[in-house]
């Protein structure tokens, strides 16, 4: 539980009750952990069964970055916002790393395993063959396979989940974003219209394309146009004096 509450429910002092702390905790009876004072069995015992979920996700979903800190939430029953995240603060002060929304080991790596392997390979081929207008995401995650192989890519970057159904090869996305930047650079506040002629792409790619560059801050929308994000512009500029000294 929550060591003010505690503190302030107590006829001790706060020197008694640090020193009565102090003698439990040597003696490994209380863990106590930020604000979190508990039983050290009782601490322990949720310890362990949170590092078996994250282990038995590890060797389940190997492809993944790690265990969804909702899961594991949801599995340990829910406890209280603060006992879970100084769970959490616990683990990583040991042999495991908070990524992002996940949990995992500091030793996993992810890998695909071979029955995702061909799936991924089918994946890069399929977004490969029109890549500034592939496929949409429905379209390529046909099935449970399919869609784990589609999210490890896309969790070790290979592929850009643009959103609203696009995504696209990471080479091609980097690709698009500079000839979008080079374009506005050379004829000014561009429209979907100007710049999905000049990446040969269609709507439904160019406008959330655009959408998640604006989010990106490399492009900034003026009502119907696009322009550079003033940061992208005083970037370039300050690169260009540089050049010039």
């Amino acid at each position: 539980m929550r060591r003010e509450p505690l503190l302030r429910k107590s006829r001790f002092s706060d020197d008694q009750i640090a020193e009565a702390s102090l003698r439990l905790q040597c003696r490994n009876e209380i863990v106590v952990y930020g604000d979190i004072a508990a039983d050290a069995q009782t601490w322990q015992t949720l310890r362990a069964r949170a590092i078996a979920f994250i282990d038995n996700a590890h060797t389940k979903n190997p492809e993944r970055a790690g265990l969804d800190l909702k899961e594991l939430r949801t599995a340990l029953r829910d406890q209280p916002p603060e006992v879970f995240e100084a769970l959490i603060l616990h683990l990583c002060a040991d042999d495991f790393v908070r990524k992002g929304p996940v949990i995992a080991r500091l030793s996993h790596r992810p890998a695909l395993p071979p029955d995702l392997q061909l799936a991924a390979t089918k994946i890069r081929e399929a977004l490969s063959k029109k890549p500034f207008d592939p496929l949409s995401r429905k379209e390529i995650a046909l099935n449970p396979h399919a869609g784990q192989a589609l999210r490890f890519l896309i969790e070790q970057g290979e592929i850009v989940d643009v959103g609203q159904n696009v995504i696209l090869l990471r080479e091609s996305f980097e690709q698009m974003q500079n000839a979008v930047v080079a374009f506005i650079s050379e004829r000014g506040p561009s429209t979907v219209s100007d710049l999905r002629k000049e990446l040969r792409t269609s709507r439904r790619v160019i406008v959330p394309f655009l959408e998640h560059l604006d989010r990106a801050g490399i492009t900034k929308r003026n009502g119907d146009e696009r322009t550079l994000h003033e940061r992208l512009v005083r970037d370039s500029f300050e690169h260009e004096s540089a050049k010039l000294n």
